[in-house]
């Protein structure tokens, strides 16, 4: 078996990218050929036997906007790029993961693996491959979406954070992705990070049989879980943006007197406060250490999350999540009693469930303990999960 894996993003920087740098390290370590195709500058990191070719490109919502729009829909150079690939590289035994697409690559790619479709393999973390905008998320009415993607009344609705003309280019973008590559027709399989994401990607008109299953592995921000009652300060850790719900965290956590850490990068920019840190991003190790000083970490999702990999992470530390019911994990961290499931992503929910915690030891000790035993239950060891991935590698090419 061969691999052949394509992303936006390379640096592990953001959950999925994390993900697949993880993936393809591990295919690499058990004498798996994997070559990669990024669409951002790879500045270095992975393994001597990986082969990159990068485009050297950055997010189109950084390009110039007269390039980007067009890019978007088409992207040449990464058209080319695959296409090159397979002429060069293809064998009967390669298979085509794609990480990630939506921001760099575009639709185009689809184009040019349509005559290796029975052996592509999309490892979905969002919801692009149905949604314009990827979250089922109407932020023109702050609500989560329940149209069917690109309907007429999709299409009607001003859903995107930006504005409308925004909202018709990614509408654009998804139809090229339909008219370009047909899952259903093409024999191509989807991955998704959990169950709850099915009937989601089955409503933009993907058929659940073409669909797995496979759950993301956590690595646990610390090595030993740790007592969060005795800790007082607070964890966050994703990009600083609208629908991470950020601004309503930061706004009601001015007025306690905790620490809030925040682990990320984004749009938004917030007045200091002494208690609310903002350290960018930095490493595993350097958040580990503020989860060793952590009594929760929050996830206050707007949007429907389609896993939460940092929640998983502190959960494995034994720091108990406060989360919102958006977050598919929402769930499995109910069932496990682990945390606490917000009812709604405003100020006074988010104020209710910390107070809650900060006035309670015994119920925070509580949590923290489940929290570190649920950790293998809800999230896969790496070679469980990387065991899965290859089976359905294999079932692909079997079928062939």
């Amino acid at each position: 078996m061969r691999i052949v894996f394509m992303c936006d993003f390379i640096a592990p920087k953001g959950g999925a990218a994390r993900v697949g740098v993880d993936l393809v390290q591990l295919l690499a370590a058990q004498s798996i050929p994997v070559k990669v195709l990024a669409g951002e500058p790879y500045e270095g990191g992975l393994a001597d036997d990986i082969s990159v070719v990068s485009l050297n490109q950055q997010k189109l919502l950084l390009t110039d906007p007269r390039i980007g729009v067009f890019r978007g829909l088409f992207n040449t150079a990464a058209h080319a790029a695959v296409t090159k690939l397979i002429d060069q590289t293809d064998t009967p035994d390669t298979v085509y993961i794609i990480n990630s697409w939506s921001q760099i690559l575009s639709p185009s790619i689809f184009a040019a693996l349509r005559r290796v479709s029975r052996r592509v393999l999309v490892y979905a973390h969002d919801y692009f491959l149905a949604c314009p905008n990827g979250g089922y998320f109407d932020f023109g009415h702050g609500e989560p979406c329940e149209r069917a993607p690109l309907s007429l009344s999709c299409f009607a609705t001003q859903c995107d954070k930006r504005n409308y003309m925004q909202k018709i280019w990614r509408t654009g973008m998804g139809a090229m992705r339909r008219l370009n590559w047909n899952v259903d027709l093409n024999g191509s399989r989807i991955i998704v990070v959990h169950e709850g994401m099915v009937k989601y990607l089955a409503r933009g008109g993907i058929a659940e049989q073409s669909i797995s299953v496979v759950r993301n592995p956590s690595k646990p921000f610390t090595a030993v879980p740790v007592k969060a009652e005795h800790n007082r300060e607070i964890l966050y850790v994703g990009t600083l943006t609208t629908e991470k719900g950020v601004d309503v965290l930061v706004d009601a956590l001015r007025e306690r007197p905790w620490t809030l850490n925040m682990f990320g990068e984004g749009e938004i920019r917030f007045p200091p406060a002494p208690n609310i840190i903002a350290h960018g991003f930095q490493s595993h190790e350097t958040i580990g250490r503020a989860a060793e000083r952590s009594r929760l970490l929050i996830m206050p999702s707007r949007v429907r999350e389609t896993f939460g990999l940092s929640a998983l992470e502190a959960l494995g530390a034994g720091v108990p999540v406060v989360i919102s019911s958006q977050a598919q994990v929402a769930a499995d961290i109910r069932t496990h009693q682990c945390g606490v499931v917000l009812p709604a992503v405003d100020k006074a929910s988010i104020l209710k469930a910390v107070d809650d915690l900060y006035a309670d030891d015994g119920r925070t000790g509580e949590l923290s303990r489940r929290a570190s035993r649920a950790h293998a239950m809800i999230s896969p060891s790496f070679d469980e999960w990387t065991a899965q991935i290859l089976r359905i590698c294999q079932s692909m090419l079997k079928s062939h």
